[in-house]
């Protein structure tokens, strides 16, 4: 009896002392646990990396990968209890592992990385929650084109540009530059709709109209990869602001001509000036002397009257045609003079039944009744005065004879005896001009 005594109580032993021995295994071996889950991208391969707790009783480690094509579709039950596929098992590690280079990967896909962990004592964990991974993308976006540019005020101007091809542009910065500095982003543009491809962009500073300034577009895809930049165009905003006027600064007679000289604008834009005159007499209005702008600071008034006195004011312009104020008007009275005669134009020959040679001419411009003209001919010796003092801007040669070549050419003169420079001469021979 009392052996089956011991022996009952010394199997009551050995199993306190097994169930101990597997409660302080329990407690030294505790599950393996996935803390985190986290993945690095490169161009052309993914790192996997975790971090676990409790890996005393960890045998191995299972890395699941499953790939989606983009755009990302959210996966059914992902990070919930439910039943989900983890795809396929890329690698079966030892516990002592922390990461993994997966290099058997491709651009246009997400990837989902799972990890399962198996004990010593074959049981294996859950899924762990997903980490997700791309491709790193470093291959920038197609440049776009940029089409037109156009000021619409001071501060608007249109855009337009032919959209980059590729598929993942998601913004567009426009940039602008002087002719010496560099680029600066003056606007980013969230693309909105695929085929937008203008746009109005009003700037708080428009900058200097005095400058010319270029712009340029760049795309910009989800990646952050920057395109080539469109070719740049030239674009100088509106300038309404006139220059400030010149300063006159002295009117001189030459002979028949008054002679006006004054500063040049302080803007490095001006253009050219304008001058104008006005008799001086009340409420006589001020006209310009002249159509083209003037490029110099000096200008000759062939057109003053001797003994008279005239009043005569400049104003700048800039290259957007704003026109200063007017400089104060000077003063000026012309002594007596006498203008150099204009030779007469066009000279114009033709023959008549009888033979004799017509010859016609555009007057001088001096004042009618003040001047007469001379008819010269030569037929091969010096020029001869042909006619007397002639009244009228036409001529009629009787004393040709046929087969001989001339030439003829007029002057005009005053009744003082002052001549022009002779025409342009005009030869006759046989008959035929």
């Amino acid at each position: 009896m009392n052996k089956i005594l011991s022996s009952t109580l010394l199997l009551l032993l050995l199993s306190s002392t097994t169930l101990a021995q597997q409660a302080t295994d329990a407690t030294a071996r505790p599950t393996p646990v996935v803390k985190q889950l986290t993945t690095e991208s490169d161009f052309d391969h993914i790192t996997v990396q975790w971090q676990l707790a409790n890996r005393q009783n960890l045998r191995q480690i299972l890395l699941y990968r499953k790939a989606y094509p983009l755009p990302l579709q959210v996966e059914k039950g992902a990070g919930n209890s439910e039943k989900i596929d983890p795809g396929q098992l890329i690698a079966q590690l030892d516990g002592a592992q922390k990461q993994y280079r997966d290099e058997k990967v491709q651009a246009g896909y997400y990837y989902y990385y799972r990890l399962v962990l198996g004990e010593h004592n074959g049981h294996t964990s859950e899924l762990s929650r997903p980490a997700l991974a791309v491709l790193k993308d470093i291959t920038p976006p197609q440049p776009p084109r940029l089409q037109t540019l156009k000021a619409l005020d001071k501060q608007q101007f249109e855009i337009r540009w032919q959209a980059s091809p590729s598929e993942d542009v998601v913004a567009y910065r426009i940039y602008r530059a002087t002719l010496k500095g560099a680029p600066q982003v003056v606007h980013i543009m969230n693309r909105q709709q695929p085929q937008e491809t203008s746009f109005t962009l009003t700037l708080k500073n428009s900058g200097n109209p005095q400058f010319e300034y270029r712009y340029s577009i760049v795309a910009v895809d989800s990646a952050g990869n920057r395109s080539l930049a469109s070719a740049s165009q030239a674009l100088r905003m509106p300038d309404d602001i006139p220059p400030q006027p010149p300063s006159l600064l002295s009117a001189e007679q030459e002979t028949y001509q008054v002679v006006l000289n004054w500063l040049p604008g302080r803007e490095n834009d001006i253009d050219g000036y304008r001058l104008y005159r006005r008799d001086n007499q009340p409420g006589s209005p001020f006209k310009r002397l002249h159509k083209a702008l003037l490029k110099q600071t000096s200008y000759a008034d062939d057109t003053a009257q001797p003994l008279s006195a005239y009043r005569y004011r400049v104003a700048a312009v800039d290259r957007y045609g704003n026109e200063s104020k007017t400089t104060p008007g000077i003063l000026f009275r012309t002594t007596a003079f006498s203008k150099p005669l204009s030779a007469p134009q066009a000279l114009q020959l033709q023959s008549d039944e009888q033979g004799a040679v017509l010859l016609s001419w555009q007057p001088a411009p001096q004042a009618a009744g003040e001047i007469g003209y001379l008819v010269l001919r030569s037929h091969g010796e010096d020029y001869q005065v042909l006619s007397g003092l002639l009244s009228a801007n036409h001529y009629r040669d009787t004393t040709v004879q046929a087969d001989m070549a001339y030439r003829y050419t007029v002057q005009a003169i005053t009744r003082s005896g002052q001549r022009s420079p002779a025409s342009e001469a005009v030869m006759w021979t046989g008959g035929k001009k």
